[in-house]
Parts: C-alpha cells; structure tokens; sequence
C-alpha cells in the first residue's frame, strides 16, 4: 500500500470515528433523558395514591 493511500484510508477512519464518537455521545444522552423520566415516573407512581386521595377531598368539597 502507498504512502498517499494510507494516508488517504488514515483520513477516513478519522472522519467515521469521529462520526461514530459523536452518535455514542447522542445515545448516551438519549440513555440518561430515558433514566430521568424513569425516575419521574416511579416517583408519580410512588405518589399516586396519595395524590388521589387528595384530588377525591377536593372534589368532595365542591373546589
């Protein structure tokens, strides 16, 4: 393999790891979105019960 070749495919493998570096980190963002509504939902779950319970007083005193 020539020298200009190499330097060619050495350019390449630059661009795609920088491309593949840049799709690692979006999914690693998209990961920890997924963690935080994971973490709002058990806690509304958590809560459910108690926030019912609160919604059916108020709607028992006509607020």
């Amino acid at each position: 393999m020539g020298a200009r070749r190499a330097k060619g495919m050495s350019a390449q493998w630059r661009v795609e790891q920088t491309r593949l570096l840049r799709e690692i980190e979006r999914h690693s963002e998209a990961q920890e979105s997924y963690m935080e509504d994971g973490l709002r939902l058990l806690e509304l779950a958590r809560d459910a019960s108690r926030l019912f319970a609160k919604q059916a007083a108020n709607e028992k005193n006509g607020s």
